[in-house]
This record gives structure tokens, sequence and C-alpha cells, in this order.
């Protein structure tokens, strides 16, 4: 065999080819569509939506081979049980039990011709057209007999038809005039491609390589031109530049460019030789469908996707990108539908889960540093760098980190422990304080304690701050762009000064947690995101919205600012942004806002503290296991509008097709309409309206629903509209559906009424006439009845006068009666006042000292009583001090016995004010007083004592100091009679006496003789 002349070329050539190519790429992209939703060569496959079918979701259980989108909207699968049908909501199938012209279920290829219309090809049954339902069969003339797995169906450039697969008919063309045969039936044909520069390639068992020559014969690519002996070809690809990639059953893929073959394997990163499927999306990512998952090419490197990124089977059968410019990936039983979300959502769990973050910051190079309670992680670009213990940190658990002003990353961790970066490391300080949150400005690192104080890092230690309000709770710090530091917590807004620390809670609602804070456009304005609404503070001025202002809810734990003065907030609805015009408009009453949750790609929903924005403009939310981040002036938008179908109609549980005309028999009355809009990138977000012409004609929303019943329709005609928008508000143009008469019954027409209203007008003229007779003689009667029952009222009134008078003489004697009554009354109520108030003076004389106010010496001993009865039930210690005035004696006889009486009255003032409400205190005798403590241990018992003691010898009293000594007794389980308790708290209190007064004594085990 000679050197292929249409396949290695001189180098001449080679370069025109070359501009070729490059004239057609440029004239292809000045023509394309600026595409927004195509896969992001920057993201991982994991950071994409995606959205899983499975047998339980209503697809076929037997493989899938083929996928291609129709120009309604629709998806179409080439599988094992038949074609199937997709909306993006339910699946449709179509075999031989529903479609009789199609013998044999198993449908092994799809494509679209030019004209839109849809073909298959069969495993047994040929191939044809699937026009609105049914199977029409294509016809060849000529040929070999035997068609079996028409595996490739490609339609050329010039519309031509090239059919492959096994059988007597391998690879066939069916042309503008003629069809003709190629390769014989020892070979099969798996794959047809077609170059830019209009050369049909074919993949196969054998040749596995094969391109059409230009007198319309096929050469093969073989171990000379340098493709490996025994590969089998499965699929192939042609690119825009004129090269061709051969994705094998078992040598892995081949690259034929300007005469030149590569072979990628594992060297490149393809473990899998065994390759299915092979397409290039609109963003320029060439994918790879293989036996063990799906792979992404850039860069001479495979990246590789599985299990790991939800593909729940390891074989690709198919892949697709619809129009949408989403990536539809099929392997074995299930559909995968891959896609760009609006918002990126970066998972920072490990293996087991237990990763979560804490908190984040920002330095100028770009990174975002993220501490979580295993380390902090480094985000640059698609870099993730994870820093634990061996790099320097003083411990896994990070709790808060933040950025100084000179670009220094500082470190809290949960133990209490601070570091910062420097050179690839983590530096560790000294000092150790237990601290909520991390923050700096302009004068160094401010550590809020969990004490409720501030500290700030100089000199090499912890100096406190002056704290005008200590909270309780600290969530966040935030320094603005003047370098301010700010702090949010239970008590409120805190102000971090130099060496002091001011909080702000005027105008917040009561017990409002401040979780995350924002500096606004206008300077010195702050907004606040709280567990109570959105705040904002100006010119010491609070402002607060909620839920009953429109905000989606209440709890708000982040918030941040884009550069169109758009305010973000996240929450545990998701994330959403309001316009600040809107909450400052004195027009708008409620708030609007846009939602975003995880059919938008916020994956972990932001319930905790934290959001920053990176220079480029770029937010990030802080999620409990990861974060979620996206440009809100670059949102990716769908300007794809759905295409809606009216799919079927029910009338009477009838079902007609969407016909242009159907006219009904009387009675016919109740209506179903089924339909739908396809939109494949978020089927769930479409919206619904419609209306019924000739009974509605404004549009009514459906929402997601996609049926509508009508039940007793009046006979008219009527004619059914629907459209639908995508989630981004897209609306597709009205589609008016079939047009239906219902037809009256004879008692519904024009005429039959005519005649009843005329025969109901005569009916109530003479009903009228007759009943204003009988209405003339009834008046009379009443006149009659009223003039009798006239002249009986007059007599009835008299009567009533008379009865007047009389009550009127009885009621001045009543009344006369009962101001006697009232005066004698008053007079015992007098007298029982005075009769109370000498009781109750009596009842205090005798429970109460006279001198000192105190329970006296009787009460005590009740007290106590009662006290001992209740600790022995209950389990209690019980607490009994005696307290004795040292050398009171000596103080009455050298300034008398008033001035004594003045410091008994002192010390009962004294005594009272320092116990506890539960407490007794009494005099127990000349100057010796007692106090019962109930449900008071030992140690309760000494620090009471003593704090007592020391009171009394620090007052000033008149004339000279006064002090006491002290008996204290404990009483734990065992029962005692009062006298044995007493005697007790006695003895300890001439110990006090003997060993120099001025002194506490307790008895906590007393002897067994003293129980007894």
């Amino acid at each position: 065999m000679g050197k292929p002349t249409h396949l290695f070329m001189e180098k001449a050539m080679k370069i025109v080819r070359t501009l070729y190519f490059l004239f057609i790429l440029f004239a292809g992209v000045c023509c394309s569509q600026v595409t927004l939703f195509a896969l992001d060569k920057n993201l991982d496959l994991k950071q994409c939506r995606l959205d899983t079918w499975r047998q339980k979701e209503g697809l076929p259980s037997q493989s899938i081979d083929g996928l291609v989108q129709t120009s309604d909207g629709y998806l179409w699968l080439a599988s094992r049980s038949g074609l199937v049908r997709f909306d993006g909501v339910g699946f449709q199938i179509y075999n031989s039990s529903n479609v009789p012209t199609l013998t044999r279920s198993m449908v092994r290829s799809v494509a679209l011709s030019p004209k839109q219309e849809l073909w298959i090809g069969t495993d047994g049954d040929g191939f044809g057209r699937f026009v609105d339902g049914k199977y029409l069969p294509y016809k060849v003339e000529g040929g070999k007999s035997g068609w079996s797995e028409q595996k490739a169906l490609f339609f050329a450039a010039d519309g031509s038809l090239w059919i492959g697969g096994r059988g007597g008919n391998p690879l066939t063309h069916i042309g503008t005039k003629k069809t003709a045969f190629f390769l014989d039936s020892s070979n099969g044909v798996n794959a047809i491609a077609q170059d830019s520069f209009g050369k049909i390639w074919v993949a196969g068992d054998s040749p596995a390589l094969a391109f059409q020559k230009s007198d319309g014969s096929f050469q093969t690519i073989t171990k000379k031109e340098g493709l490996k002996e025994g590969v089998v070809g499965t699929c192939l690809w042609a690119d825009s530049d004129g090269s061709v990639w051969l994705g094998t059953s078992n040598d892995g893929v081949f690259h034929i460019q300007y005469g030149k073959i590569r072979q990628y394997n594992r060297a490149e990163g393809l473990l899998s030789h065994s390759v299915n499927a092979m397409r290039r999306d609109r963003g320029g990512n060439l994918w790879i469908g293989t036996q063990d998952g799906m792979y992404r090419f850039e860069q001479n490197k495979f990246t590789r996707y599985n299990n790991a990124e939800g593909l729940f089977a390891h074989k690709v059968g198919a892949v697709l990108e619809d129009r949408e410019e989403n990536l539809w990936v099929c392997n074995d039983t299930y559909l995968h539908r891959f896609n760009n979300t609006k918002m990126t959502p970066i998972d920072l769990s490990n293996a087991d889960g237990t990763r979560q973050t804490r908190a984040m910051c920002s330095t100028g190079d770009g990174s975002v540093w993220v501490a979580t309670t295993h380390g902090v992680t480094r985000i640059k670009g698609r870099k993730q760098i994870h820093y634990t213990t061996s790099d320097g940190l003083p411990a896994n658990g990070v709790s808060s980190i933040c950025t100084a002003l000179d670009n220094t990353v500082w470190v809290m961790t949960e133990d209490g422990h601070y570091a910062y970066f420097k050179e690839s490391r983590f530096v560790s300080i000294p000092p150790h304080l237990s601290g909520w949150q991390v923050g700096a400005d302009k004068n160094g690192l401010v550590v809020a304690a969990q004490n409720g104080q501030f500290f700030r890092y100089t000199n090499g230690g912890f100096h406190a701050l002056k704290v005008s309000e200590k909270p309780q709770y600290v969530f966040l710090f935030y320094r603005d762009s003047s370098g301010q530091l700010w702090c949010g917590s239970d008590k409120g807004l805190h102000k971090i000064g130099a060496d002091r620390v001011e909080c702000i809670q005027k105008g917040l609602p009561p017990e409002a947690h401040i979780l995350g804070i924002m500096e606004g456009k206008l300077q010195g304005e702050i907004w606040l995101s709280t567990d109570k609404g959105l705040a904002r503070y100006y010119m010491g001025r609070m402002q607060v919205w909620n839920k009953e202002d429109g905000l989606p809810d209440n709890n708000l734990y982040q918030i941040q600012r884009d550069k169109s003065n758009n305010l973000w907030l996240g929450g545990n609805a998701g994330i959403f942004s309001v316009l600040i015009s809107d909450l400052l408009s004195s027009e708008r009453r409620t708030v609007r806002y846009t939602l975003y949750n995880a059919l938008q790609g916020v994956r972990s929903y932001p319930i905790t503290m934290g959001a920053i924005q990176t220079e480029d403009g770029r937010l990030w939310f802080k999620g409990e296991t990861g974060l979620t981040v996206f440009d809100p002036l670059h949102l990716p938008f769908n300007d794809v509008a759905p295409s809606v179908h009216i799919e079927k109609i029910v009338l009477d549980k009838k079902e007609y097709t969407n016909q242009q005309s159907i006219t009904l028999a009387p009675g016919k009355n109740n209506l179903e309409i089924h339909y739908t809009g396809i939109s494949l990138a978020l089927p769930e977000g479409v919206q619904f309206r419609y209306r019924l012409l000739g009974y509605e004609q404004d549009w009514i929303s459906a929402s997601t629903r996609r049926v509508v019943f009508y039940t007793n329709l009046p006979p008219g005609r009527y004619t059914f509209q629907i459209k639908a928008a995508n989630e981004d508000g897209v609306w597709s143009p009205p589609v008016t559906g079939t047009t239906f008469q219902l037809q009256p019954y004879y008692y519904q027409t024009w005429w039959f009424k005519s005649v009843g209203g005329l025969a109901c007008i005569g009916s109530v003229f003479g009903v009228f006439r007759w009943r204003l007779k009988r209405l003339k003689l009834s008046n009379q009667i009443l006149e009659e009845h009223v003039a009798t029952r006239t002249g009986e009222l007059a007599h009835s009134y008299q009567e009533l006068k008379e009865m007047h008078y009389a009550l009127e003489e009885m009621n001045a004697e009543l009344k006369a009666a009962n101001d006697e009554m009232i005066a004698s009354n008053n007079e015992l109520a007098t007298a029982n006042c005075k009769l109370e108030k000498a009781n109750h003076k009596l009842a205090t004389l005798a429970t109460t000292d006279g001198l000192t106010g105190l329970d006296n010496h009787r009460t005590f001993q009740e007290k106590l009583r009662h006290e001992l009865a209740l600790a022995t039930r209950m389990g209690w210690s019980l607490g009994l001090l005696l307290l004795d005035v040292d050398f009171f004696k000596q103080y009455n006889d050298v300034y008398g016995h008033p001035a004594g009486d003045t410091v008994l009255r002192i010390l009962g003032r004294l005594l009272k004010e320092n116990v506890r409400t539960i407490d007794h205190v009494a005099r127990y005798g000349g100057e010796e007083f007692a106090i019962i403590l109930p449900n008071t241990d030992t140690e309760a018992v000494s620090v009471i004592g003593e704090r007592i003691r020391k009171v009394i010898a620090e007052y000033g009293f008149p004339n000279r100091a006064v002090t006491l000594s002290i008996g204290a007794a404990v009483l734990h389980e065992n029962s005692m009679e009062p006298e044995t308790f007493v005697e007790c708290a006695d003895m300890a209190l001439y110990d006090s006496k003997r060993s120099g007064r001025n002194r506490l004594t307790l008895v906590e085990e007393q002897p067994t003789t003293l129980a007894a």
C-alpha cells in the first residue's frame, strides 16, 4: 500500500490547511452566540449541579446508547427498552407495545436530520423516521440482506444519511439520488463523523478507523500510519480544526491531526482504555466517556470523574450538550445532568464529614483563608492548601481567623493559642487567652475573651480594654475601609477604640444578636444582620426590617454589599439579595428580594457567621461544611425560553390529541389539559401562565403545575393558550392549543330562553295584579283594628300613670331607710378596722422584740422547731448561729443603757441586711441574737457567719467598735431536739468567747450524747 495522499501531505499543504482552519475557526467565533451556561473549565465537575434519574424516576431499566435533542426541546434517548422522550420532568417511552410499526423495541442510535426530523436505528428492524409518535421505517433498495444493530446514524453536511452497524450492510450511504454500500459483512461500524474539510470518517471493529477519499472509496488507517494493530474503534469526534479523535475499546484515545497520530492513555491520566463516547461542548471542554467513569481533557491531561462526583455507575455510554449547554451523561441505567449553577459551592469537608468551617478572611494576593475544626485551608484559584499542626499551628481546631492591615493572617485556636502566618508556616506567640473571636485594626490585634472582656495584643502581651457593656457571646469582628474595628455580640454593636469598647444598643430589637456587619456606601453607615432581621445604623439612628416587611427570614447570619450597592444576606432560607433603594424608599412598603437556594448551587446553607468580598468582586458565604462563591454582577443568565407543548386534552374522560378543532355534544363540560414547558437547565423552576379564551381574558398563574382543570363549562367556543418562563423569568411566546365547541342542550339555546322569558314576564304581571287586590283588602281590615287598639291603649296609659305616682312615694321611703343602713355600716367598719389594728399590734408584740424589731425568743423557738422538722423530712442540712455582743455590760456601764439600746437596734438592722430571705433572725435575749439558716451546708454556714462577723467589726458604731462572738452548729441528716441543737451552738459560742472573742466557732458533728 502506498502512502495515503489524503492523510499525509507535504509541509506546504499543511500550512494551507492550517490557514484554512484558522479562517473557519475565526468565522465560527464571530458568528456564534456568547455562551453563559457552558461548563466552566475552571470548575471541578463536582462543583456543578448534578441531577440524576433512575428507574424509580421513570427511566427505563435498560442501557442507553444515544442522546439527541430535537428543535422542540425534547430530549430523546435510544435505550434497550425503546425510544424514550424526556421533557425534564417526565418520561414517555415508545416501543413495540404502543408503536405498531416498531416491531423491535431495542433502539441503538438516534440522529437529527437537517430538517430537524428524528431518525432512529434499531436492532434488527432497520432504521427510519419517528414522527408524532409513529415510526416510519425507511426501505432500502439493494444491498445485502440482513440489518442488525444500527449503532451509528449520521447526517453529513450535504444532508445525506450515513448508517453504520452490523449485518450484511455495515456501512450505507443514502444520498439524494442513489444509495451506496461500503465494507463487507465481516466489518462492523460503530461511529461516523465528518471533519471540517468534508471527509467522512468511520470507526469500527475492523478496520478501527477509515476515511473516505475523493473517489468515494475508503482508505484504512493502519499501523503504518501510526495506529496500533488490534484496535477496535468505538466512537469518533471531529473538531473544528480538522482533527479527529478516535475512542477505542481497549487502547484509549487517538488524536489524528495533520497526518500525525498521537495516542493518549495512562501516561496522560486516562486510566480506562475502554472508551464509549466523546463530545466537545461549546465551552471547549472535551468529554470522554469510558467504562470507568468520565474524563475531561485539557492541557494534554485527563481529569477523571466517577462515583465521587455522583456518577452512580462507572460506565458512560453517551454524552450530549443540549441547547441550554447542560451536559447529559448516560451510564448503565442512569441519566445524569450537569450544569453550571449561579453560585459555586466549595466543599471543605473531609472524608468522614467532620471538618466544619469556623471563619474566613482574604488577603491581597487573592487568597481566601478558612479556619476549620481540622486546620486552616487556603484557597487560591483552583488550588487548595491545607495547614495543620505540622505547619506550625498550635492546634488543629481553629476557631477564628483575621487579616491585619499589613496582610498578615492571624489565627486563634480552640484552646486559646495564637499564631500568624509567615513564609509558608504559622508562627505561635506565647500568651494564652481563651477567646471567642480575633480581629485586627490599625492599633494591632484585638481578642474578644470568653469572660466578656476585650484585650489588645501589644508588646508581647495582652492588655485589657475598658468595656461599657460586657457581652456573653461575641460572634464576629469587622474592619471597615477606614480601619475602624466593629464587633457583633449578644449585647449589640461594639465600636473598638484604642483603649475602650463602646456598645451601641439603642434602636435594636430586644435581645437581638448581631451576626453580621457590613459598611455602607455613605460615610458612617453600618448595616447589620441579626437574628431579629436586618438593621441599619446611620447618624445615631437605627432602622430595622424583618419578615413583616417582606424579608424571607428573620435569622440573618451573614451580610455583604456588592459593587452595585445591593445587599446580599445569608440565612436559613438560603442566600438572597435586596435593593438598598427599596429598603430606603418611603413609597415601597414591601421589600423585594431574590432568593438563591440549593437549586442555584447553595449546597451548604449559610447558617454560620462570616461573609467576605474579595478584590475581584466575588462574594464568599460560609456554610457549615463549605463555602458558596459567586460574582453578584455576573451571575449566569439563561436566555433560552422554554418550548411549550400541549400534550393532551381530556374532555369527560375522553382523550384527544392537540387537534385544530373539536365539537362536542351537550353535557361534555369537564375539561382537563396537560401541557409542558421544556427548559432542561432547571425544569422544576419553569413557571406557567394560561387562559381559556371565551371563558377568561386574563392570564392565570399556574406556578409549576403542568395540568389545568375546568368543570361545568357553559356551552360556547373556547381556545386554550399557555406560555412558560424559565428559572430566570424569560417567557416563551403564547402557544394556542385546540379550539373546541361545546354544544348546548335545547333548553340552553337562545330561542328557548326567549320564549321562556316572555312567559315569565306574563306570569309576573298577573301575579302582580292579584297581589295588589289582596293588599287593598288587608289595608281596610288593618285600619279597623288600629282604631280599636288605640282606645284600649289610652285606658291602659291612665292606669299606668297612677301606678307611677305610687311607686315614686315608695322609692322615697326606701331611700331614707337605705341611708340609715349605710351610716350604721360605716360605724361598724370603723370599729372593725380599729379592732384589726389592735389585734395586729398584739400579735406583733407577742412575736417581735420591741427594741430591735426582730423575732423574739418565743417566735425563735417555734421557727426552730418547724425548720428542724422540715430538714429531717426533706434530708436538708440546717445551720444555727448564736451571736453574743462582746463586753456589752462594760459598754452599758460606761456609756449608759440608752446608748446600749442604740447598739442593739443597729445590730438587728445589720443582721437582717446580711442574711438571705429564707433565713430567720431573732433576739435570743439581752445582747444575744440567733440566726436559723435552712438548707445550708457547713461551708455556706461558715461563709455567712464570717461575713456577719466582719460587717459588725468594720461598722462605725457610736462611741467605740463593737464585735461579736459567734457559735455555729450544723445538722445534717440526724434528727435532734431544738434544745439540744441550741445547746450545741451555745457550746460553740462559749468556745469563741474563751478563745478571745470576735471569732466564729462551728460545731458540725455533734456527740452521740447530744443527739440523744
